[in-house]
Parts: structure tokens; sequence; C-alpha cells
């Protein structure tokens, strides 16, 4: 959970993104290879988040059925084992996906400035704060943007 925090943290960071709050738009600039590897990491981290409280759950299972069984209580020891691999897999997953949500935002921020029909800025101080600003407006804070927006001719 705290490796998953972190990355949904300081992915946008730099650009003055909350993550939570621009990832479903960014989501739909982001190229289709971007996509597919933001989309694998993210089921390998539910399978491993799934393996782990499943093998977790059935280790106790386990232990209680056999509490009274001599020596086959030992059997607990192989869920138990997966769980914690499991687990270890879901945290190494976690990383890989909060990389993988910097490397959209890295990649792709200025596309979602462009799907807006915002105007790109004359520094990174100018895009922070239209994006901060982007942001709250999202999350319902502010009621409109201090920029124009650039209708298509």
């Amino acid at each position: 959970g705290n490796v998953l925090a972190a990355g949904e943290d300081s992915a946008g960071l730099a650009y003055g993104l909350d993550a939570v709050t621009a990832w479903p738009r960014l989501y739909s600039v982001t190229s289709d290879a971007t996509r597919a590897v933001v989309d694998d990491r993210r089921v390998q981290l539910d399978a491993a988040a799934r393996m782990t409280v499943t093998c977790g759950a059935t280790t106790v299972v386990t232990a209680v059925l056999l509490v009274h069984s001599g020596w086959w209580w030992w059997l607990t020891a192989a869920p138990g084992a997966l769980a914690v691999v499991s687990y270890a897999a879901a945290t190494a997953a976690a990383v890989a996906f909060g990389e993988s949500l910097r490397a959209a935002f890295d990649v792709h921020h200025l596309d979602l400035i462009d799907a807006l029909r915002l105007p790109r800025l004359a520094n990174m101080a100018e895009e922070k704060q239209l994006n901060d600003q982007l942001c709250r407006l999202w999350r319902g804070e502010v009621a409109s943007l201090s920029v124009t927006y650039r209708h298509p001719s």
C-alpha cells in the first residue's frame, strides 16, 4: 500500500499534477504503447495482491482446521510461504506500476494540455500553476481557470 501510494504521489509531481486526479484524463491521451505497459503492470499488481490475500487467508483457515492434527499442522507453511513470496511480488509490482505512471506523465503531460486546447506556457513554473489549477478544477475546488481556452479553427 505504501509503495503504491508513493508511486501515485510522485507521478505528475514534477509538472504540478496530482496523479490520482489527473490520471483518468491523461490515460485517454497516452499512446497505445504507454497504455499497454501501464495496463500490464496494473494487472501484475492486482494478480500479486490477490494471490497474497488468498494465500494469507488459506494459511489462517488451514491452521485452524489442522490445529489438532499433529504433524499435519505444518502444512500451513506452504500457503504461508506463498503468501510471503506473493507479498514480495506485489511490492515489486507496485514499484513497477508507479514507475510506469511516472513515465506516462513524463512523456504525455503536454499531450494533455494540447487535448484540453489550452496554450502551452512559456516555462515550467507557469505550467505547474496551470496544472495545479486544472487539478483543483477537476476536484471541484474552483469553478474556472485563469487561462483562455483555444478553440480549434
